[in-house]
């Protein structure tokens, strides 16, 4: 990106996608503007059959993560057995949410918006009130941190 002419480079992820934002901005030497995590599973490797731990949003990864992060999740999105082969009885996306941002360096943002869609929904489909909300959010914080 830095090769094509991006100043300040943000990465946004969407449920796994969210695991991989997170993986490469602990991994890869990256000056990041920001992080934007919809509705991500914060220990796939508990909740899922065949998830490596290495994907996990440890506290430890959260606490090496400099750049400025926004967590975003659906206050009643909730995986359960019967939508994926889970290893847990639920996956609460706004509780992971809220430890992760718990976890996290300043600055961070957290907002549970008044839904129960999941991932990318939060700004395609989730109703016109929380897409609006939503990607409202997601352009004040690339403005705020650009």
């Amino acid at each position: 990106l830095r090769s094509r002419g991006s100043e300040r480079i943000f990465l946004v992820g969407a449920s796994m996608g969210g695991l991989a934002a997170f993986r490469a901005a602990d991994e890869v030497e990256l000056d990041l503007a920001g992080i934007v995590s919809l509705a991500t599973p914060q220990y796939p490797s508990i909740y899922y059959s065949g998830e490596p731990a290495e994907n996990d949003v440890t506290p430890e990864r959260l606490q090496r993560i400099a750049a400025p992060k926004l967590f975003i999740a659906g206050a009643d999105d909730v995986q359960l057995p019967t939508e994926a082969d889970l290893r847990v009885e639920s996956v609460i996306f706004a509780e992971d949410a809220r430890a992760m941002f718990e976890a996290s360096l300043q600055p961070k943002q957290l907002e549970i918006v008044d839904s129960g869609r999941h991932s990318s929904e939060l700004v395609i489909s989730a109703g016109s009130d929380v897409v609006e909300h939503t990607r409202q959010l997601i352009v004040a914080f690339i403005e705020e941190h650009s």
